[in-house]
C-alpha cells in the first residue's frame, strides 16, 4: 500500500513538475533573458562539453528564395570547413547578436592556404555580394535542414497571445488533468484504507492507470512542448540581408551597414605596369579607372599618391567620367596607341611628364585621392601590387595586368586593401571589365572523360546570357556557347566538345563576348589523359593540373593536384 501511494505521488508529481518547468523556463527565456543571454547559454554549453550543437533560426526575408522560403526554419550545424555553394549561417562580426543565412560564393586564403579562409557571400535572390568578407570564425554553421513556413508558427509563439495559446493553455489543461487523476487515485487509496479499517469486503484495491480511465492521452503533452520549442526557436531568429530590397531595413542582420561589395566610388579597376613596349617600358603603364557612382564624376584636381608619398596630379582641368564607365590613364595617348589597343574607345587621359608606376618606384602602393577642400584630400581607393607586398600575389608577368573581377569588386574601402579583389590577367582588358572567367580546361580526354571540355565560372552578382559568346582556340574556329543558355551568379557552365579540338600540348584559349572582346585568356602546357588544368580556387590566381577534376562545380577543395 505504501509503495502504491509513493508511486502515485512520484509519477503525478513528476508530470506536474515537468509541465510547470516547461512553462516557467519558457517564460523566463522569453520575457527575462531574451535573445542574447540565450545565445550565450548555448555557447557555454558547447564550450564546457566541447559539443557542436545544431541551432535553429527563422528566415525573415526572401533573399534566399527560391531555395529557402520566407518563414522557413533552417537548422545549422557547425563544421570545420565550408565550401563554395554551401548555405551557411553567420554573423557580420564575431559575437554579433543577429545572424544572416546566405550562400558562399567564393572562398579566399588571404593569410595563406594553411590558414583559415574568408568567404564572399550572397543571397540567391540578390544581384550583389554581401558587403565585406566573412571570416571563418564568424560562421555559426552550415544549413543541413530547412522546414518551410514553420517559422511563422515560431514567430506566433513568441507573441504573448501565441505563448498563451500554444504553451500556457495546453500546459494548464494537462496539469489540471494530471492533478485530477492524482487526486482521484489518492482518494481511491484512502477509501481502500478506510474500508480495510472497517473490514468491508470491497476493501481490495484494484490498481488502475495513473490517469484513470478518462482524461487526456499522454500524447497531448506534445502540444505545450512543441509550443515551447517554437518559442525557443523564435528567440534565435536569423535575419536575412538583402541590401537591394531593404538597404536600411530594421531587420538587417548587421549593425554595420558598410560600403557595398561592388564599388560605389571611383576605383582603380585595372593596372598594367610591366610592359615590353620600348623604349622606356616603365612609361608604358595603363591605369583604368571605373566610376561606380550613380552620377558622373569630375576628376579635376584628383591625384595619385605613391607609397613613398610622391604626388601625381591626374588632371588640372575638368574631366568627367560617366557612371558605370571607364577611362584610361596613360603617359600619352600616342604612347598608348603604339603599344596597346583601346577596344571600346574609352576616354584616354594623358598624365604627361615621366611618371613611373613600377613597384620599384611606387613601393607597390598607389592611392587614389579626391579633393575635399583647397588643400585637403580624401583617400578613395588603394591598390597594393608587385613582388614584395602580399607575398607577391599580385606580381605580374610581362604585358599582364591585375584587375578587379567582377567589375569594380571593392570589399576594402578608402585606405584599406583586399588582395583578393584582384586577379592576374593574361589578356589585359583596357577600357572594359570582366564578369566571367575561364575556370577549368580538360584538353586531353581519356577513360574518365571521353571528350574535351571547358568550364566557365560567373563570380559576379548577376546572371549572364551566353548567347553569342564563344570559346576560341587561337588556331581553330570558335565554339559557340549559345546552347549553354544563361549562367547564374556564382554558377558554372561547361562546354563539351569532341576529341580533336584543343591541343594536348601548349595552347592558348580565349573566352570572347558577342562584341568580339576577349573577356579571359589562359595559356597552358601539356597535360595527361583525364587531367584538367584549373584554378586552385574558383576565380583565383593559381592554376594547377587537377588529377581530381571538378567539372561543372566548384574547384575549391576539389580541383586537386
Amino acid at each position: 500500500m505504501k509503495n502504491k501511494i509513493k508511486k502515485i505521488f512520484l509519477y503525478g508529481g513528476l508530470s506536474v513538475l515537468f509541465f510547470v518547468s516547461v512553462v516557467t523556463l519558457t517564460y523566463l527565456l522569453l520575457i527575462k533573458l531574451e535573445v542574447e543571454p540565450l545565445t550565450r547559454t548555448r555557447n557555454v554549453i558547447s564550450l564546457v562539453y566541447n559539443l557542436k550543437l545544431p541551432k535553429a533560426y527563422i528566415v525573415q526575408s526572401g533573399s534566399m528564395e527560391p531555395a529557402i522560403k520566407t518563414g522557413s526554419i533552417v537548422i545549422s550545424y557547425p563544421s570545420n570547413s565550408y565550401s563554395e555553394g554551401d548555405v551557411v549561417t553567420f554573423s557580420k562580426s564575431v559575437g554579433a547578436k543577429n545572424l544572416i543565412t546566405h550562400r558562399i560564393e567564393a572562398r579566399f586564403f588571404p593569410d595563406g592556404v594553411d590558414k583559415q579562409p574568408t568567404y564572399l557571400t550572397s543571397g540567391d535572390a540578390n544581384e550583389d555580394f554581401d558587403s565585406g568578407d566573412v571570416k571563418h570564425e564568424q560562421v555559426v554553421g552550415k544549413v543541413f535542414l530547412t522546414v518551410p513556413y514553420l517559422g511563422y508558427a515560431a514567430n506566433f509563439a513568441k507573441q504573448p497571445y501565441g505563448f498563451i495559446l500554444l504553451v500556457i493553455v495546453p500546459a494548464t489543461i494537462i496539469i489540471y488533468e494530471e492533478l485530477k487523476g492524482l487526486l482521484k487515485e489518492l482518494f481511491k487509496v484512502l477509501k481502500s484504507i478506510v474500508s480495510k479499517i472497517f473490514r468491508k469486503r470491497n476493501a481490495t484495491f484494484k490498481g488502475e492507470n495513473l490517469k484513470g480511465n478518462k482524461g487526456l492521452p499522454k500524447v497531448s503533452a506534445i502540444v505545450p512542448v512543441f509550443g515551447a520549442a517554437l518559442v525557443l526557436t523564435g528567440l534565435a531568429s536569423s535575419f536575412f540581408s538583402d541590401k537591394e530590397l531593404s538597404p536600411a531595413n530594421f531587420f538587417q542582420a548587421s549593425d554595420d551597414f558598410g560600403g557595398p561589395q561592388i564599388a560605389q566610388t571611383l576605383v582603380i579597376n585595372e593596372l598594367l605596369w610591366n610592359s615590353s613596349c620600348t623604349p622606356n617600358p616603365e612609361t608604358k603603364f595603363v591605369i583604368e579607372l571605373y566610376n561606380g557612382y550613380s552620377t558622373q564624376v569630375d576628376i579635376k584636381d584628383w591625384r595619385f599618391v605613391e607609397g613613398d608619398g610622391t604626388v601625381i596630379q591626374i588632371s588640372n582641368a575638368q574631366f568627367f567620367i560617366q557612371p558605370n564607365s571607364f577611362i584610361l590613364i596613360v603617359k600619352s595617348e600616342s604612347t598608348f596607341s603604339g603599344c596597346y589597343t583601346n577596344y571600346t574607345n574609352a576616354p584616354v587621359l594623358n598624365l604627361g611628364g615621366n611618371p613611373d608606376f613600377t613597384p620599384t618606384a611606387t613601393g607597390g602602393i598607389i592611392k587614389l585621392e579626391k579633393p575635399t577642400g583647397p588643400s585637403t584630400w580624401e583617400i578613395v581607393d588603394r591598390v597594393e601590387y608587385g613582388p614584395t607586398l602580399n607575398s607577391g600575389t599580385l606580381n605580374t608577368a610581362v604585358n599582364q595586368s591585375i584587375e578587379r573581377v567582377p567589375i569594380g569588386l571593392d570589399s576594402a574601402l578608402g585606405d584599406t586593401f583586399q588582395v583578393n579583389d584582384f586577379i592576374l590577367r593574361e589578356f589585359p582588358t583596357h577600357g572594359y571589365g570582366t564578369n566571367l572567367v575561364l575556370n577549368e580546361i580538360l584538353p586531353d580526354e581519356g577513360v574518365i572523360h571521353t571528350n574535351e571540355w571547358v568550364e566557365i565560372y560567373n563570380p559576379s552578382g548577376s546572371s549572364i546570357d551566353l548567347t553569342g559568346w564563344t570559346l576560341k582556340d587561337i588556331a581553330l574556329s570558335p565554339r559557340s556557347l549559345t546552347p549553354l543558355g544563361t549562367i547564374n551568379s556564382g554558377s558554372w557552365k561547361v562546354h563539351n566538345d569532341g576529341t580533336a579540338w584543343l591541343n594536348n600540348g601548349a595552347e592558348t584559349l580565349q573566352l570572347i563576348e558577342p562584341g568580339g572582346k576577349v573577356i579571359d585568356q589562359h595559356s597552358y602546357s601539356s597535360t595527361s589523359n583525364d587531367v584538367s588544368i584549373g584554378r586552385f580556387e574558383d576565380r583565383g590566381n593559381i592554376w594547377i593540373n587537377c588529377t581530381s577534376t571538378s567539372k561543372g562545380t566548384t574547384n575549391t577543395s576539389f580541383c586537386q593536384p
